[in-house]
């Protein structure tokens, strides 16, 4: 097997067909291995929390504009507020990722590597009401995506559906899952 070291001293060991190719060869830790090494006091600071007086457009919003610039202002931040403004029947609750985890898991999958950096988010139509606690909201995103491993224009477009629900304990509006709308 191979050896690899991540910059804070830790070891690791992945055998032929594990991990990913790296830099310089040594590979990736796997989705188990990585750790979030963020800070959460961030939420705090720019009021990225379930607020009940939050609308579910404003929810939207919130975690579109941070997903927008993920990184910013530490790694994976837009994938950590998307995790805090999720229910827990979203799936990368569900399964416990970590932002660090989950940035990767949407990076790496075809459907959804356009949640992350894209250039402009737009509301497409009126909401949905599915339910009095649930609606429906198509957004469509503007950027540089890939097809083929090949970026295209950059005005190409793709529309998620997000769904949300008003959670019964707190009265929030908390996002349930998101969508390509063209699958």
């Amino acid at each position: 097997g191979v050896r690899w070291r991540l910059a804070d001293g830790k070891e690791g060991r992945a055998e032929p067909g594990e991990g990913e190719p790296g830099v310089d060869g040594w590979p990736f830790p796997t989705l188990e291995e990585l750790e979030w090494k963020g800070d959460r006091i961030y939420l705090k600071r720019k009021m990225q929390w379930p607020q009940p007086e939050l609308s579910p457009n404003e929810v939207i919003m919130m975690v579109f504009d941070a997903l927008q610039q993920n990184d910013d202002p530490q790694l994976d931040h837009g994938c950590l507020v998307l995790l805090e403004m999720a229910s827990e029947g979203f799936d990368a609750r569900r399964r416990g990722l970590n932002p660090a985890q989950f940035g990767r898991v949407l990076r790496q999958d075809p459907r959804h590597e356009q949640l992350v950096g894209f250039v402009r988010p737009m509301f497409i139509g009126e909401q949905q009401q599915v339910s009095p606690t649930c609606v429906r909201q198509t957004v469509r995103l503007t950027g540089h995506f890939r097809d083929a491993d090949q970026f295209v224009d950059p005005t190409e477009e793709r529309d998620y559906v997000v769904q949300l629900s008003q959670q019964p304990d707190d009265r929030c509006w908390r996002i349930d899952s998101i969508e390509r709308s063209d699958a």
